[in-house]
């Protein structure tokens, strides 16, 4: 740089301005030295004093600036064209001011108070650089703002530390390795016709980047907030450390290649508003206590995409980690939650702690989410509408108690914790679920409506779901059951049953049809009231690795159970193995089913239509259902023994040792047991030998079933040739009676 200085008297004799010629730049300082206004030489027609001002006459008609003498006390000629409007902040007031836009329409004013207020006129993009500490900054602007915060700590004296008033675009440029940190203070004294809610506040787009960081605190409202959108992106660090309402607040928010820390937040620590909120390649970290706040909000969609990285911790009662009023899709990355928060009931409903609600469709195709949630009742999924589960991998964990609850009708009702809830459709289709819920009355998942599990013709989902914690009374009550059941099956009801209603884990529930497709299940419930799977309607398996665990009943349906392929296997330690309340169908498949005692069953079909055209069948327990014998196609033999324990290998060989099935019994019948096999080798008219003991080889396995191959060794039970499509020998017969009460 070249640069000379005169006086102002001597600078204003140079009547021809000759000497400006060589010249790009004016810059006239002021008195203290602080203030450094410019103007372009080629701007710069002739330069007058008089009455105690100096006078800037521009060129080609361009107008005529003043300043008083005081304000111009030098005058700097430069060969340096400064286009950055720098401010390095003092703490005392006296601000150092680089202007070279003095001339173009653009005031940068010191209130000798540690704040600067802006005013521009100009349509180009101002940028400014901004150092040192201080109070506050206002800009006034037609046009676009580009700040590069290069080490400034601003902590104003009342209202906004960062204040951008305009229509345009701001853009905060965090220089490399600095920390910036600004806060605003109590009272706002905002102008009527303003708006202004945060520290750093802009009424236009907010884009925040660079590879420095920003440290922001609000007392009033939010830290960072816009009056539109807002994108943080190339490398910033972005830090809320406190803030009465939320943490960064605009009308759609994208993140993406930056790192968002926010905590101590009265609000939300992120929220979108009405518009949409994208998590790109962004590490975000978020702290929210505040009773019914959200972590990541949006009224729009939620996106979540490859590379994000969001952990968020809620202890708000009825808080949401992350909540859409819209849609949330997640295409990658991950998600950790960690919940504490408990619910809230008012006026007869609840509101719940939540990982991720959404109100509309919930969609993940790729990517992680983890949920630890203490809770009571706490939620780690929860969708209104419908969801679909395509791929990625889910691994929630609940262990919130449940509790009764009285809602707007005054009638006793309960809520418990549930892994994934859904108001409508849930389609899992892919991917890797692990669920485990240990609290009382918890479920893995739950569905108002349909559930569909897996695509015929897709290896279809993982899911490995369970429930460990126990049963709970909502409402006690008793009456008369049912009478006996028909000769040769188990005890009636007859007398007085139990009508009390319970809160029951539950492993997976739908509200509407069931139908599994393809896929690895393995479902289990520990506790008395805990099922495998539930349908209030139609129960459909059509195909996939099925392996159920339950206290109470593995399989169960309200109207209709029909298994037409897969490999299941269900044992339940308390009740039925596979029970409908209406009829039953088995047309494929290979399917082992191991009930308790009498008067609990292997198949229980509730005296209604059971029917068997195919498939490889094995069930063991304290009763049966006998199969309609008028529409089974397939032949079937049932058997009941003293012997038929737990462990106790139960097979059904032809006179030369050839297997037709023979099962391992996994069934916890400690007493006699009733066997139900049926299988496309079993003959009309050809004798076989029921054996317990003995080693089979060769065969095909699945689980505790040998299908094929020979036995040596065993001890006979009995023979039997079956002479019609329904066999029975020994004591085994159909079922009894209903249970007391209601059904």
């Amino acid at each position: 740089m070249k640069t000379r200085k005169t006086t102002l008297a001597a600078a204003l004799s140079l009547t021809a301005f000759a000497a400006l010629a060589v010249t790009p730049y004016v810059w006239f300082h002021d008195s203290a030295g602080k203030h450094h206004r410019g103007v372009a030489r080629e701007r710069v027609d002739s330069i007058t004093a008089a009455n105690g001002s100096v006078s800037v006459i521009l060129a080609a008609g361009a107008g005529t600036s003043e300043m008083t003498t005081a304000e111009a006390a030098t005058l700097t000629l430069a060969d340096d064209a400064k286009q950055q409007i720098t401010i390095s902040f003092a703490a005392d007031g006296a601000s150092e001011i680089t202007n070279p836009k003095a001339f173009d329409g653009v005031t940068v004013t010191d209130d000798n108070a540690g704040g600067i207020v802006v005013n521009s006129t100009v349509t180009d993009e101002l940028e400014f650089k901004l150092s040192g500490t201080g109070s506050s900054l206002k800009i006034y602007a037609a046009a676009p703002v580009k700040l590069t915060l290069d080490g400034v700590t601003l902590q104003s004296k009342g209202g906004a530390a960062l204040n951008v008033q305009g229509k345009k675009e701001l853009t905060l440029v965090l220089a490399d390795g600095t920390t910036n940190t600004l806060a605003d203070a109590l009272p706002y004294a905002t102008p009527d016709g303003e708006k202004e809610n945060a520290a750093v506040f802009a009424t236009g787009k907010m884009t925040i980047q660079g590879t420095g960081t920003l440290v922001a605190s609000g007392a009033s409202k939010h830290a960072i907030a816009s009056s539109k959108s807002m994108k943080i992106r190339k490398g910033a660090t972005v830090k809320v450390t406190s803030a009465a309402s939320d943490g960064i607040h605009a009308d759609g928010i994208k993140l993406d290649d930056c790192t968002i820390d926010v905590r101590g937040t009265g609000g939300d620590a992120i929220d979108a508003g009405d518009d949409e909120l994208t998590v790109g390649k962004a590490v975000v970290v978020a702290d929210v206590a505040t009773d019914d706040t959200k972590g990541l909000k949006a009224n729009g969609d939620i996106l979540v995409t490859d590379g994000a990285d969001i952990t968020v911790t809620m202890s708000a009662a009825q808080g949401k980690a992350m909540k859409t009023a819209r849609n949330f899709t997640m295409n990658g990355g991950s998600i950790d939650v960690k919940a504490s928060g408990g619910v809230v009931v008012t006026d007869g409903d609840p509101s719940y702690c939540t990982a991720i609600k959404v109100d509309t469709t919930f969609t993940l195709n790729a990517g992680s989410i983890k949920v630890v949630h203490t809770g009571a009742s706490g939620k780690g999924i929860s969708v209104d509408g419908k969801a679909y589960f395509n791929g990625g991998e889910v691994n929630i964990t609940c262990s919130g108690n449940g509790a009764t609850y009285t809602d707007s009708t005054g009638t006793l009702d309960s809520h418990s914790s549930t892994c994934i809830t859904v108001d409508d459709d849930i389609y899992l289709a892919g991917g890797t679920l692990t669920l485990s819920n240990s609290g009382t009355a918890g479920k893995a998942i739950k569905g108002d409506k349909a559930i569909v599990i897996g695509a015929e013709g897709t290896e279809g989902p993982t899911i490995d779901a369970r429930t460990s914690g126990a049963k709970f009374v909502v409402s006690s009550g008793s009456t008369w059951g049912a009478p006996g059941g028909r000769p040769g099956g188990g005890p009636g009801g007859g007398g007085p049953g139990d009508q009390t209603d319970y809160a029951n884990p539950k492993v997976v529930k739908a509200g509407g049809d069931l139908t599994v497709n393809s896929g690895k299940l393995t479902l289990v419930s520990t506790q008395d009231g805990g099922e495998g799977l539930e349908s209030k309607s139609i129960l459909t398996i059509n195909g996939g690795d099925i392996h159920i665990t339950t206290v109470d009943d593995c399989i169960n349906a309200s109207s209709h159970i029909q298994i037409n392929g897969g490999v299941i296997r269900c044992v339940a330690s308390g009740n039925d193995a596979i029970d409908s309340n209406g009829t039953l169908t088995i047309t494929g498949g290979i399917v082992i089913a191991g009930g308790t005692n009498q008067p609990e069953e292997s198949f229980d079909c509730d005296q209604n239509t059971f029917t068997i055209t195919g498939g490889t069948i094995f069930g063991v327990g304290g009763g049966v259902s006998t199969p309609t014998s008028s529409v089974c196609k397939q032949n079937i033999i049932i058997n009941s023994n003293n012997s038929y324990t737990n462990g106790t290998r139960i097979t059904l060989a032809d006179a030369s040792g050839n297997v037709i099935v023979s099962l391992l019994n996994p069934s916890n019948c400690s007493r006699s047991a009733t066997a139900l096999m049926s299988a496309a080798g079993i003959v009309l008219g050809t004798q076989y030998r029921i054996l317990t003991g003995g080693t089979v080889t060769g065969g095909e396995t699945h689980y505790e079933l040998t299908i094929g191959g020979t036995i040596s060794g065993g001890t006979q039970v009995t023979t039997v040739t079956p002479s019609s499509v329904v066999t029975g020998s020994g004591s085994s017969g159909g079922p009894g009676g209903g249970p007391g009460g209601r059904w």
